[in-house]
């Protein structure tokens, strides 16, 4: 299958491979709905040092932010970093990622190997991103951000609902895709570890070797991926992702640091982060691209870990996947997740100075 080429303007389509469509386009539509921004993020600097020590303190109402900058659960109603991932490109792969107000500038590619235009269906993409890289929402405020669109829409006629559906040969063309053209230092986002309900073909998307396959040589290749554990309150070894051994899968945690009851489980686990009615970027509210709903799911916790690599390698450009995930997991707090069923005693901490 040929992949469709966004005109963003005009909102026509035409059959190209492959197909990389620049930002330069997009912000043809953010212009025009007067969202475009011109920094990067506001800075609430009332700590006395923060000039001297070159730290930023962001007032947040995302209690995820809020939680990973500190050691408890006591939150203070602030983000506090010091790397913002400058230099670092974060690869969505997902559904599509449109324009938003949290962006700017740094959505730089659009590449799709689904088509259908903008259908972003639940608002996947576009969430993700903002947690990896977010104005208001995201961990590391300044990373490049590319979506590399592998699913679209379908209606379950049973709900009535959306869900997003691909195929394992759509995935794995976008994983392909990052491993031969990333920009590096790079990361790569994985938040879902099957599509609801069946893929194309009409077998489960987890079950399709060719998936963990690809995902395993894009960490053989030197690029760190971050991936979700899964919904489903069941053991994460059962998904192709989270089976990858050179992944970071990520489970989720609640405000309590409890493992939430949907997030899966057992000793793929490898690190946990929150997941339950955290904000995100939306397009799909009456607010357009501006909006924001809460959500949850462990596809929001690893946007967040993703975020926390991409300042990793800002601060190691040069850094291994495994010296990453060493980092990671060595700065991560230990003995505070209950329930955890066999996941990994860690949960996410950005460390600030």
């Amino acid at each position: 299958m040929k992949p469709l080429e966004r005109n963003v303007q005009g909102l026509c389509y035409m059959r190209k491979f492959p197909i990389v469509y620049s930002w330069v386009a997009v912000a043809m539509l953010s212009s025009l709905a007067n969202c475009m921004v011109t920094n990067d993020f506001e800075v609430n600097c009332n700590l006395g040092n923060c000039d001297e020590v070159s730290n930023k303190q962001f007032e947040t109402s995302s209690w995820a932010l809020d939680r990973i900058d500190q050691n408890s659960t006591e939150l203070d109603g602030k983000y506090k970093y010091q790397s913002t991932g400058k230099g670092v490109t974060a690869y969505i792969i997902d559904g599509d990622m449109q324009p938003h107000k949290e962006f700017s500038e740094r959505f730089v590619d659009v590449v799709d190997f689904y088509g259908e235009g903008l259908d972003e269906c639940q608002n996947h993409g576009t969430a993700m991103a903002s947690l990896v890289g977010g104005k208001d929402f995201g961990v590391a405020k300044k990373v490049s951000l590319v979506s590399v669109k592998v699913a679209g829409c379908q209606l379950d006629q049973d709900t009535g609902t959306y869900g997003m559906i691909g195929s394992p040969e759509q995935m794995v063309e976008g994983i392909r895709w990052v491993m031969e053209n990333a920009v590096r230092p790079a990361v790569v986002n994985i938040s879902f570890s099957e599509f609801n309900p069946l893929s194309r073909s009409g077998e489960p998307f987890s079950g399709d070797t060719t998936v963990y396959d690809a995902l395993t040589e894009l960490v053989d290749s030197g690029i760190v991926a971050v991936v979700a554990a899964g919904n489903k309150g069941a053991d994460a070894c059962d998904r192709s992702q989270p089976r990858v051994e050179g992944a970071i899968t990520v489970g989720s945690v609640d405000e309590n640091d409890s493992r939430s009851e949907f997030s899966n489980f057992g000793p793929c686990v490898d690190i946990f982060a929150p997941g339950e009615d955290v904000r995100v970027a939306s397009n799909v509210t009456r607010d357009g691209m501006s909006g924001w709903v809460s959500s949850n799911g462990t596809s929001i916790s690893s946007a967040l870990v993703t975020g926390q690599v991409a300042k990793i390698l800002e601060e190691n450009p040069g850094a291994t996947v495994q010296e990453v995930k060493t980092i990671l997991y060595n700065s991560s707090i230990s003995g505070m997740v209950s329930n955890r069923k066999g996941g990994a005693d860690r949960i996410l901490f950005a460390p600030w100075n």
